[in-house]
């Protein structure tokens, strides 16, 4: 019981990898069917963001080997799937969300693909050692697909996302810090925070926020970079993001990212 109701509040959580059998019951759910007593509680829980554990990294295809290397149009159309299939999910949504859930899996799934880390520019973020781009985004910025490297020098500052979204490990350790805004946002430039938990998570693994205010963070790498990435419900840099000092309360705003295009990666299907 107080599993699920940590996690009824909308705040971050890392998750599990959800089966089959879990997207079958999310999705019975949404249609008002009966799910026994067990599966409707673990159901709900995952919908309401998820368990506060980390997740079994997805397994390899067979055919897959670990120095097997992946040619860049083979990379591109890995993404591009992906994407497309998120935009969809998107437009056959709920009011709860419940395809958030299968997006994760599916972001997870490709984040292990052996060589998917493309090999491209990546532009400053947050003011800080830390740089992005968008890959791809559909109409008006919605559904946004980022790649993301988080040095180990020093962490983000802590920042809001303007939207909900899914981060997964590409490669390196990601150290997460999940923050709490206690305040009721009334007051634009002041804020009560407080840190919610802080965990490790590497490659296959993947963290889930819900949508503002429960969509508050810092990261960094551990021991080296960490690459990510990361879908959002919509562009977070298309609006200016929220940084808070916790320690004086004081939120300033500021454009995330430097002034660089955003890479839309070629489309295989031309």
């Amino acid at each position: 019981e107080r599993r699920l109701k940590k996690v009824s509040n909308g705040g971050t959580f890392v998750v599990p990898l959800l089966t089959d059998e879990e997207v079958r019951d999310l999705r019975a759910l949404a249609h008002g069917q009966k799910v026994k007593a067990r599966q409707r509680d673990r159901a709900l829980a995952i919908r309401n963001i998820g368990f506060p554990v980390r997740p079994v990294r997805p397994m390899r295809r067979d055919d897959q080997r670990e120095d097997e290397q992946m040619t860049e149009s083979t990379r591109d159309e890995l993404i591009q799937a992906f994407h497309t299939r998120a935009l969809e999910l998107l437009d056959t949504d709920d009011e709860n969300g419940t395809n958030r859930a299968e997006i994760t899996r599916l972001l997870q799934e490709l984040a292990v693909q052996p060589g998917i880390l493309p090999d491209i520019d990546l532009a400053r973020l947050h003011d800080t050692g830390s740089t992005a781009t968008i890959l791809h985004q559909g109409e008006d910025g919605r559904g946004a697909l980022m790649l993301l490297r988080l040095p180990d020098d020093a962490p983000t500052p802590v920042h809001n996302h303007n939207t909900w979204g899914v981060a997964v490990v590409i490669e390196g350790v990601n150290r997460y810090w999940r923050w709490e805004r206690l305040d009721d946002g009334s007051d634009p430039n002041r804020a009560e925070l407080r840190l919610g938990e802080v965990f490790d998570h590497g490659p296959g693994e993947y963290v889930l926020w819900g949508d503002p205010p429960h969509d508050l963070h810092a990261q960094q790498g551990v021991d080296g970079a960490a690459y990510e990435f990361v879908f959002f419900g919509w562009n977070p840099n298309l609006q200016p993001r929220a940084y808070f000092d916790p320690e004086t309360g004081r939120v300033t705003y500021a454009a995330a990212a430097d002034a660089a295009p955003s890479r839309e990666m070629p489309n295989p299907a031309g």
